[in-house]
């Protein structure tokens, strides 16, 4: 299995593949990490507005709101009790889907 992939990986990815065909880099680095924090940044705000971000082909990230609970701490072993919150959840679209099951043959 592949190791995560951060911001700046990505970054980088989305600068090789827009390389002209000469191999010169059409938009430099610090472009290309700008537009990756500007569309991390938007999906972050969107979500803390409580709005749900959808990308056709890729996935849905929603919340997920979870009730308060009396639950025991694993480490310690005492109960403890957790105030009701919020999470995000991602929900993989159907393209998304099919390539992950068609990469563990």
């Amino acid at each position: 299995m592949a190791d995560t992939m951060t911001k700046s990986e990505l970054s980088d990815e989305l600068c090789e593949r827009l390389r002209s065909e000469s191999g010169e880099t059409k938009y430099p680095l610090r472009l290309c990490l700008a537009a990756t924090r500007i569309i991390t940044d938007r999906l972050v705000e969107v979500l803390g507005q409580g709005n749900p971000v959808e990308i056709r082909g890729f996935g849905r990230f929603a919340h997920r709101y979870r009730r308060a609970r009396h639950t025991r701490n694993p480490i310690v072993g005492d109960f403890i009790d957790l105030d009701e919150r919020v999470t995000v959840c991602f929900r993989p679209g159907k393209k998304l889907r099919e390539r992950v099951d068609d990469g563990k043959e």
